[in-house]
């Protein structure tokens, strides 16, 4: 564990409950709390590193978190609404995805679990740009 004006600070963590965690998204872009002694932490995962034949974690980086300092992180962006796309229903084209994630920078407070867009109104040949995206606001 790294960051916040503080030295960086060598962990042990419960592998089981780690593997469990490294295999959801949400793991990767929300604020999270890790007891170390009697004090909690909130970090946010910079990297994980997993065994290449086994199924195990090898590495993690963690990030501690400031209030009042902004944070980069990569966020998943989550599509809603393909099928119903005028584009793909009735107009027989294929949605594509260029991206499925996006760097932001933010204080903690405002962080989303992930962006959506919704392409349900999209027709063929229509494009949505990064720009187009709304961002949740706290």
């Amino acid at each position: 564990m790294y960051g916040a004006h503080g030295a960086p600070r060598s962990l042990a963590l419960d592998h089981r409950r780690l593997l469990g965690l490294v295999a959801d998204e949400k793991f990767y872009s929300t604020i999270i709390s890790v007891n170390v002694g009697n004090e909690k932490q909130p970090a946010i995962v910079k990297d994980v590193q997993m065994h290449p034949a086994r199924n195990a974690v090898v590495h993690v980086d963690l990030q501690r978190i400031v209030e009042t300092e902004k944070i980069r992180l990569h966020l998943p962006i989550h599509f809603r609404g393909e099928a119903a796309a005028p584009g793909v229903k009735t107009q027989g084209g294929v949605v594509s995805h260029l991206m499925a994630d996006v760097e932001v920078s933010c204080l903690p407070k405002d962080l989303p679990e992930f962006l959506e867009v919704d392409m349900s109104h999209m027709n063929l040949n229509e494009t949505m740009r990064l720009g187009d995206v709304k961002v949740p606001r706290a």
